[in-house]
């Protein structure tokens, strides 16, 4: 017996006479539908970070490699900023959806990723 598809939707029930599946029982999804939210940009600034501000300080203080850390803090720097850009483009692209303000979302996004800092 193979798994169900996402297309074909999950059964509920105890047979194949129960075969409605819940998206089709319930009525609030029938108006739309819901669909992951999926982003790169918060790895990609995790990593930037790392490389920014643990390793580099490693490197230096307790390796004693100053080309390393410097290594390490020209890896970091750029991808940090290309991360938050990414994240603030992509943000910036759902602008057509209700409730969004255009300032908000980057000075959101900005704020988040002062966070990991």
């Amino acid at each position: 017996m193979s798994r169900p598809t996402i297309e074909q939707g999950v059964t509920w029930g105890a047979g194949e006479g129960h075969n409605v599946s819940y998206a089709q029982s319930s009525g609030h999804e029938s108006a739309h539908g819901h669909h992951w939210e999926t982003s790169p940009w918060p790895l990609v600034l995790v990593i930037g970070i790392l490389f920014l501000i643990p390793f580099a300080f490693a490197l230096y203080f307790v390796y004693a490699k100053p080309l390393m850390a410097m290594l390490s803090l020209g890896i970091g720097a750029p991808l940090t900023v290309i991360a938050i850009a990414g994240w603030i483009r992509e943000g910036v692209g759902q602008k057509d959806e209700p409730g969004y303000v255009l300032t908000a979302m980057p000075l959101f996004i900005f704020a988040e990723a002062f966070i990991f800092i």
